[in-house]
């Protein structure tokens, strides 16, 4: 089977898709997430079990995700925008940076392995969960010293490597620390 060649989808796979796409839809309408923490790592799986080639399913997975996302943001943006929910000033403002930023991932990102990006991806999701869970605890105390948020923001990195050299994942990472 070519690198990115998939198999004609029966039925069941368009139904997955379908459903796939709703709860995707769904997510990212309601928290403005959904491509790259939800539906990237169900792809990538997706794309695993119908026997695409391992060093490509990441890169086809993000490649796909992305795609899918201009048809969710679209109708996200219509339906804030119709509420008067987008800062049309700033969108103008990150825009040149998005598209610049945008063009030279892709240029990276065509060079590097899969195995990489997908740690970089899940090492990146874990620090934004990370920071949700401690800006939620640092609220739930109302004189949280600076000490408490220090510690909570360097939290990410010991899980990291704990979770590294257990699953010897990247092993001479671990020796060195990290």
């Amino acid at each position: 089977m070519n690198s990115v060649e998939l198999y004609a989808p029966g039925i069941e796979w368009i139904l997955l898709y379908m459903v796939l796409g709703a709860v995707v839809g769904f997510m990212a309408g309601l928290l403005g997430l959904g491509g790259g923490g939800i539906l990237v790592p169900l792809l990538a799986s997706i794309f695993t079990y119908q026997g695409i080639n391992v060093g490509n399913v990441v890169h086809l997975a993000l490649g796909t995700s992305l795609t899918c996302m201009i048809i969710s943001s679209t109708a996200s943006i219509r339906a804030h925008a119709s509420r008067g929910a987008v800062e049309w000033q700033v969108v103008r403002g990150l825009a040149p940076g998005i598209i610049l930023g945008a063009f030279l991932a892709t240029q990276v990102a065509a060079h590097v392995n899969s195995v990489y990006i997908a740690l970089f991806f899940a090492l990146f999701m874990a620090i934004v969960a990370e920071a949700a869970v401690c800006q939620l605890a640092i609220k739930a105390q109302p004189k949280t010293d600076m000490l408490s948020r220090i510690n909570c923001g360097r939290s990410w990195n010991r899980i990291f490597i704990s979770a590294c050299c257990r699953g010897r994942w990247l092993s001479h990472h671990c020796l060195l620390g990290l």
